[in-house]
């Protein structure tokens, strides 16, 4: 079998007529003696086989899936990367989250421990103020006593102003009144004033209610045991008799 063959030419020194040609290889015997020499004396021919050009077209269809390999290659490490890099803000998203529930926990239980202290600081204080308020309600009979005993020993003496001894002894019992009065003071108990003041149902406890027409009705007109205060609380409510209405 006969090869073909291609063959390229540059300028020949004998060619004046063209800058350049390319012919198609032809048998020797349709070449003169002028173009064998002028051959002979031309660049060298360089051959291109079919062979060759199935192995250079391999070559790069090699290179190609080489190339194709490759960027497959890569296009799983980006999506790798992609991966990671998604797990990894999510992973940031959930510390995030939990700090912010940390947070708000640590603020809840600050409020709480606030809420805590205001509240046993507050049962403190009332321990401290009202601690004794039934200790205190009980001596309030005693005071009672010896407010009776000065009105009653006040009223004889208007009647006896001679009477020196009731005068002593009465001086002695208000003595101890007003020592007793500054006495439940110290411990925050002190007396308010219910006579001719309007009846007030957190202040005053009515036992009997009288007619009067000189006075309007609901107004205190006599009273019976005084009312006791100890700080803002009501420690005995005034027992009293107001004016009925006409």
């Amino acid at each position: 079998m006969m090869r073909r063959a291609l063959s390229l030419t540059t300028r020949a020194p004998c060619a004046g007529l063209f800058s350049r040609a390319t012919t198609r290889a032809m048998p020797a015997r349709f070449f003169s003696a002028e173009a064998a020499a002028a051959g002979a004396a031309a660049a060298p021919v360089q051959e291109v086989t079919v062979e060759s050009l199935e192995a250079l077209l391999d070559s790069e269809r090699k290179a190609l899936s080489a190339a194709k390999t490759r960027n497959e290659e890569l296009s799983k490490q980006v999506e790798t990367l992609k991966s990671s890099v998604t797990k990894a803000e999510m992973g940031v998203r959930e510390v995030q989250s939990k700090a912010r529930e940390l947070q708000e926990r640590v603020a809840a239980e600050i409020a709480e421990q606030d809420n805590i202290r205001e509240r046993a600081a507050k049962d403190v204080s009332s321990a401290k103020k009202f601690g004794i308020s039934g200790f205190c309600k009980q001596l309030l009979e005693v005071a009672d006593t010896v407010d009776m005993a000065v009105a009653a020993g006040s009223k004889q003496l208007a009647q006896s102003p001679d009477n020196e001894p009731l005068k002593v002894m009465l001086d002695g019992v208000m003595m101890t009144q007003a020592t007793f009065a500054k006495v439940l003071a110290k411990e925050g108990v002190t007396k308010y004033e219910s006579l001719g003041a309007k009846v007030d149902p957190n202040l005053h406890f009515v036992t009997a209610q009288l007619p009067d027409p000189s006075k309007e009705a609901g107004t205190i007109s006599f009273i019976i045991k005084e009312g006791y205060m100890i700080s803002d609380r009501v420690l005995r409510p005034a027992q009293v008799c107001a004016v009925a209405k006409q």
